[in-house]
């Protein structure tokens, strides 16, 4: 299920944070582009606590982006117990960059720990989920993804 936060005073506020141009190719047409500052990001405070955030931040129809989609999203402080999502997509690459926080990504049923600065390329068809391993801090990563199309299959215990 994708929750996208377009509103509200964290939204805004990180919005403003982007930036896109446009410069000039050789060829004299227009080489558009993004520069995405995950600065203000990391540092903002979730306006829904406890609950799961994510902001577009590449899109097709607003950045020009073809093939590329590009999301913040935040996950909430786990809780004891808690078994998020086991996916896969079946044909998304997905290439996750770790912001803030302590997260373990299951992949195909083995734990990998990450730390901010962390990057982790999925392939489609691998099956995973992500885990907030604090019970006081939100894990807040960037995602870039292809193909845009929604491919999301839930994996049964």
């Amino acid at each position: 299920m994708k929750t996208t936060c377009t509103c509200g005073a964290f939204a805004l506020a990180f919005a403003a944070s982007l930036v896109s141009f446009c410069a000039t190719a050789q060829n004299g047409g227009a080489v558009p582009y993004k520069v995405i500052s995950t600065t203000d990001y990391t540092k903002a405070k979730n306006p829904r606590p406890g609950e799961r955030e994510r902001i577009d931040v590449l899109t097709q129809g607003a950045d020009g982006a073809k093939h590329l989609n590009g999301q913040m999203s935040a996950i909430p402080p786990g809780k004891p117990g808690e078994k998020p999502q086991y996916h896969y997509h079946a044909n998304r690459e997905s290439i996750i960059q770790i912001l803030a926080g302590d997260v373990t990504e299951l992949i195909e049923g083995k734990p990998v720990r990450l730390k901010p600065g962390d990057v982790i390329y999925i392939a489609p068809g691998t099956r995973h989920s992500m885990l907030n391993n604090s019970a006081t801090e939100e894990v807040k990563y960037m995602e870039f993804y292809s193909p845009i199309a929604p491919d999301n299959v839930p994996v049964r215990d």
